[in-house]
């Protein structure tokens, strides 16, 4: 961490953000180790909040300990540490290991069931990731209950060095071709952690929403895996035991820097729509945050998981054949948007075809003025174009329902609901 904050040139160094509205000190205090309290930092204004970290984690349901308007003035005056679950626990470890004083985590740090702050605080969250210092990402854990410390499976350790022999080749030849295969590494884990296509690599904190947003917004992440624990930043991924550098593959996005080139936004919207989410209305609220730097970065117009200025294009998304799945029952986006539906999502690149149709409007009623971004409560569209008459014949007694056209303009998909 001292290592990319003063010497990787494509990562930010020490934060020069405002900090977030509340964070909680961690440092221990003489007598006082098993304590933690919330912090109001305007309340504070001469106390150093500069360096903080983020904790990424899974819910895994209500969370009891909870800041709410209730229980506020108690978690201000202090906080036993033994009455926080495993999760949390942890987090506080490892920022006392690194030196970090102070913690941002959002059930603790948002005063939940509480709308307005939570719009506010919403609009805070890339500010509050950007400007951590590191962002402790519990990969393994399904709960806030289980932690993310405990030994790792036997299956997942090291294994002793391997010699191999080679016959018909003088000694020493080969040396070099053979450099960079370590099987003292574990032989299960041998590539970067965001390295794995296969579903069984992936943890239980890489499928949910939250998380997604969260990991693209960090500049910094420990991310602390059921297989080993690795560091990610801008410029490096790096391994536990293992001085191998790794660069960034190009099919997984860099984390989001300001002011340098970003994945396309349909790259974003294929790895999101995939995650999973234990509120439905959540869809468009939980990716606000990339959203809001994806509008700084190019100065477009969001409509409900679009961009204004690539219509009618951004029209052309399809959910992927595994994972069509009826519309939800609570009204989160307009029906052209793929945010309307879940499963995971195709968009077409911009730059692949040419439009024929014009949009003559298209607009979102926001649900919240304080933060725009994060959902709405209607929208509309008006779209000019050409019509051509087709007949449509839908077989519903095979394997899989299938649409047929006559005559073709494009394709023809279906979110789940019943075409009858």
């Amino acid at each position: 961490m001292d290592e990319c904050l003063s010497s990787h040139s494509g990562c930010p160094g020490k934060p020069s953000a405002p900090p977030p509205t509340s964070l909680l000190d961690v440092a221990p205090r003489h007598g006082e180790a098993q304590m933690i309290s919330l912090v109001q930092t305007r309340d504070w204004p001469q106390r150093d909040f500069s360096k903080w970290a983020t904790l990424s984690y899974s819910w895994g349901g209500d969370q009891p300990h909870k800041t709410t308007r209730q229980t506020l003035s108690r978690h201000l005056g202090g906080i036993a540490l033994a009455d926080m679950p495993q999760t949390i626990q942890d987090a506080v470890a490892v920022c006392r290991r690194l030196g970090i004083p102070y913690l941002w985590i959002d059930s603790l740090c948002i005063i939940q069931q509480d709308t307005e702050d939570l719009h506010h605080e919403l609009a805070q969250m890339p500010q509050i990731y950007q400007s951590s210092l590191v962002t402790i990402y519990a990969a393994s854990s399904h709960a806030v209950t289980e932690g993310f410390l405990q030994k790792r499976h036997l299956w997942y350790r090291k294994f002793p060095p391997i010699r191999l022999r080679a016959q018909g080749i003088a000694p020493g030849a080969v040396a070099a071709e053979f450099s960079s295969l370590i099987l003292s590494e574990s032989i299960r884990s041998d590539c970067t952690y965001q390295e794995m296509d296969s579903a069984r690599f992936l943890e239980p904190l890489d499928e949910r929403a939250w998380a997604y947003q969260e990991r693209m917004l960090s500049p910094r992440t420990l991310v602390y895996s059921s297989r080993e624990l690795s560091w990610q930043c801008r410029s490096a991924v790096l391994r536990a035991g293992n001085e191998r550098r790794w660069t960034w593959p190009y099919r997984f996005a860099k984390p989001c820097t300001p002011g340098q080139a970003t994945p396309p936004w349909e790259d974003f919207v294929k790895e999101y729509s995939r995650c999973l989410l234990s509120e439905e209305p959540d869809k468009l609220t939980a990716m606000a945050a990339i959203a809001e730097f994806y509008q700084r970065e190019h100065s477009k117009t969001y409509i409900a998981g679009l961009w204004k200025e690539d219509l009618p294009l951004a029209l052309c998304w399809l959910v992927s054949a595994n994972y069509v799945k009826a519309r939800p029952e609570e009204y989160r986006a307009p029906s052209w948007s793929w945010a309307a539906i879940d499963g995971q999502v195709d968009l077409k690149p911009m730059n692949s075809f040419k439009g024929k149709a014009e949009i003559l409007e298209a607009t979102t009623t926001p649900r919240s003025e304080v933060a725009p971004l994060t959902g709405v409560t209607g929208g509309s569209m008006t779209v000019r174009g050409e019509l051509v008459w087709t007949t449509l014949r839908i077989n519903v007694h095979g394997a899989k329902e299938a649409i047929f056209a006559r005559a073709t303009v494009g394709s023809l998909g279906r979110d789940g609901r019943d075409l009858n």
